[in-house]
């Protein structure tokens, strides 16, 4: 496995060995032996998210982190204010949000 692995997600139970995943409400024996490959992953770290806000011509009119953690975002979100000093929201889970046309 390659890149970080969230908690509660499917690969972070294979990361911990897990003998049974359950896909669609139905349960799969594991039947692989997983590794993990450190130092690779598909996303941006804290420093190079905000490097690519910041070459934004403007700052946008509504922010949203929805990726990672919760206290990841939480320290991502104090940066951006400190750095940029743009707002963001952490949206909870299924929450609705009606942003102006």
């Amino acid at each position: 496995m390659a890149g970080y692995q969230a908690e509660g997600t499917r690969g972070r139970d294979l990361q911990e060995g897990v003998k049974e995943l359950k896909i669609f409400g139905k349960t799969y024996r594991v039947n692989a032996e997983v590794f993990l490959l450190e130092g690779l992953s598909g996303h941006a770290d804290q420093q190079e998210l905000v490097q690519w806000l910041s070459d934004l011509p403007a700052a946008p009119k509504h922010l949203f982190l929805t990726h990672g953690e919760l206290a990841a975002l939480l320290g991502l979100q104090q940066h951006l204010k400190e750095q940029l000093g743009w707002e963001s929201t952490i949206p909870q889970l299924l929450e609705w949000v009606d942003l102006p046309l």
